[in-house]
C-alpha cells in the first residue's frame, strides 16, 4: 500500500511539474489575447487608421519614438520580446510583439491608443 500511494504521489509531482510550463505558455497567451483598450472605447479604437504613410523614413521615426522618448524599449525590448529591462517586474509582463498572434488579434487604432 505504501509503494502504490508513493508512486501516485510521484506521479501527481511529475504531471504538476510538466504541466506548469504548459499553464504559463497559455496564460501568456491570454494575456496577449486580452485587449487593453477599456470595453468602452474598444469600438472607436479599431475604428481609428494611421494617418501616415508606410515608408521607410516613418518606419525610423517611429523607431526613434520607441526606443527614445516613448520609453518603450524599457520594457518590450529592443526587438519588441517583451524582454526590456524593466520587464521582469511587470505584471502583466510586456506584449511580445515579435508574435504574429498580437499582430492578427490588434488593428492600428488599438496599437495607436496604448
Amino acid at each position: 500500500m505504501r509503494q502504490i500511494v508513493q508512486w501516485t504521489s510521484g506521479l501527481i509531482l511529475a504531471l504538476g511539474v510538466s504541466g506548469s510550463p504548459l499553464l504559463a505558455q497559455q496564460h501568456g497567451h491570454q494575456q496577449m489575447m486580452m485587449p487593453r483598450v477599456p470595453a468602452d472605447q474598444l469600438a472607436e479604437a479599431r475604428a481609428l487608421q494611421s494617418p501616415l504613410p508606410s515608408s521607410p523614413d516613418i518606419i525610423e521615426k517611429g523607431k526613434a519614438i520607441y526606443e527614445g522618448k516613448g520609453t518603450c524599449v524599457n520594457c518590450h525590448g529592443v526587438s519588441g520580446r517583451g524582454d526590456g529591462p524593466g520587464a521582469a517586474t511587470l505584471n502583466p509582463p510586456p506584449r511580445v510583439f515579435r508574435s504574429h498572434g498580437f499582430w492578427r488579434h490588434r488593428s492600428e487604432g488599438e496599437i495607436f491608443w496604448v
